[in-house]
């Protein structure tokens, strides 16, 4: 059985989401961003978090809320598209403009991954 077939209704990824944000935004208080960063995993839980709460992320909020540059985050948009994590309604001229969302595989991985996080360190979460 998989762990998702297990998924508790006490289970809560979005806060589980927010809290590894907070502590990633902490941190890059302290440390400069390209010693411990991983914006990429932020972007991914960003977009976990903005599912669980019934949103859809346009681009243009990506843009301002991550500590990439435009081109590095535009990149990385394109390389998780390409990979089948993300999906993104765009306008055909630029990508910074439009909607984008983890592909339910993707959903899937990140809800798994926040489960056996949270049942890893139960005290945590």
């Amino acid at each position: 059985m998989k762990m998702s077939d297990l998924k508790s209704d006490l289970f809560d990824g979005k806060a589980i989401a927010r809290t590894l944000l907070r502590e990633s935004s902490a941190r890059s208080k302290y440390f400069d961003q390209d010693l411990i960063g991983d914006p990429v995993w932020d972007l991914l839980l960003k977009l976990y978090d903005a599912e669980e709460s019934k949103h859809v992320c346009a681009t243009m909020d990506l843009f301002s809320g991550s500590r990439m540059s435009h081109a590095t985050l535009t990149r990385w948009l394109k390389v998780l598209e390409r990979r089948g994590m993300i999906t993104t309604v765009a306008d055909p001229k630029s990508i910074e403009v439009g909607l984008v969302k983890l592909t339910r595989p993707a959903h899937r991985s990140m809800e798994a991954y926040l489960m056996d996080v949270s049942q890893r360190d139960p005290e945590r979460f």
